[in-house]
């Protein structure tokens, strides 16, 4: 995958694994307040198990979050690193996922040049 979707995609997945994120530990709290005396209308043995089975899920859940949200700023800081046209090439095709062409109309080069631009920085992120 070329580093214009996964960079995307990386944020894309960020945003929905913290709402997913948010929605089970919604739900803990349901489940905590559902195993309160005299509330339980369903067995304890069963909210238990879903208890559990969320935290479970949450343990992992905040791991592969906390992995991606290391890549996405390592790939920040390779972007960062780069200077003039190689930076706005970058910066434009892969944080705003402009397309190459629109890259060129934008920075007034060719898009032939402008590939060649990201083709040489692919690398790099």
């Amino acid at each position: 995958m070329d580093s214009i979707k996964s960079y995307y995609n990386l944020c894309i997945e960020i945003d929905n694994l913290e709402e997913y994120i948010q929605n089970l530990e919604r739900e803990i709290y349901a489940i905590r307040r559902l195993m309160e005396p005299g509330r339980t209308y369903i067995s304890l043995d069963k909210l238990v198990t879903r208890f559990n089975n969320v935290e479970n899920a949450l343990a992992v859940l905040y791991s592969v979050l906390e992995d991606k949200k290391e890549t996405r700023k390592k790939i920040i800081k390779n972007i960062r690193k780069l200077k003039g046209i190689d930076y706005k090439v970058v910066y434009l095709r892969d944080i705003k996922n402009m397309p190459l062409k629109k890259i060129a109309e934008k920075l007034g080069y060719s898009e032939i040049y402008i590939k060649e631009i990201s083709a040489r920085n692919k690398r790099i992120i």
